[in-house]
């Protein structure tokens, strides 16, 4: 089995003479062939000419990116008369260097160690919009809640300093990340996210009442935003909105 996007391996072509069925040698230099990557149209393979084996056999010496693909089939023909010469397909598999893994390896290792945090149940106080406990939030349309803060620490217990970061929050329906229903970030003139606590680890939200005025359940995620080509994900939680009594009007 060949291994995908690999340089240094071979495609085994076979010749023989159509008269006699007998292997054909010493045609090296007339054998060309054609590659496919998954059921594409054939072309050209880079190795001109291959290398004669022996036996009828000839090996092309294929190029990385002509092993690319899930799937090869290569071609071969004879300039030479009354030569016919058989081809191949083989599926690929994906490469397994071992030095290559383990770098694979302890880079994942780096990053997941202290993944995921720690998060501490979710405390929130609000105006007129009824009970909110340690694990809901109510759906009202017409005040602003304030949620958290939600603790951020790593594996060992300890504080993960949030000070000098970007945060951001990004929450969908349950389930369905493709449905953002809202963001919030530590940025801007009012951010909707604040970070404190004595060990600068504790994330406070926010959030206008509209964006949690539907009962339901949401998913979230806070992210490390600092370098936003990249951001790093810190935490993920769900959010229960759950229906409350009717806003209370202020006395006249």
């Amino acid at each position: 089995m060949l291994k995908k996007n690999t340089a240094g391996q071979k495609l085994s072509v076979y010749a023989y003479d159509l008269t006699t069925g007998l292997p054909v040698t010493g045609d090296g230099a007339n054998i060309t062939g054609s590659i496919s990557l998954d059921g594409a149209a054939p072309v050209a393979i880079a190795d001109t000419n291959p290398t004669e084996v022996g036996g009828g056999w000839y090996d092309f010496d294929p190029t990385q990116g002509e092993t690319n693909a899930d799937k090869l089939n290569w071609f071969a023909e004879s300039a030479t008369e009354n030569v016919a010469v058989i081809g191949g397909v083989d599926y690929t598999s994906i490469a397994t260097d071992a030095a290559a893994a383990k770098t694979y390896a302890a880079a994942i290792k780096a990053k997941t160690d202290h993944y995921p945090y720690a998060i501490q149940p979710f405390t929130s106080t609000s105006t007129l919009t009824g009970r909110i406990d340690p694990t809901y939030l109510t759906a009202y349309q017409d005040s602003r809640l304030q949620a958290g803060p939600i603790s951020v620490n790593d594996a060992d217990g300890d504080p993960v300093n949030l000070g000098d970061k970007t945060l951001t929050l990004v929450a969908w329906e349950h389930d369905d990340l493709d449905t953002t229903v809202f963001e919030l970030s530590t940025e801007g003139e009012s951010p909707g996210l604040t970070v404190g606590g004595d060990d600068n680890n504790q994330v406070l939200i926010d959030a206008d009442a509209s964006n949690f005025a539907t009962a339901g359940q949401l998913d979230y995620r806070i992210y490390d935003a600092t370098d936003a080509d990249n951001p790093s994900p810190l935490i993920d939680g769900v959010i229960e909105v759950v229906a409350g009594r009717a806003p209370v009007s202020e006395p006249p």
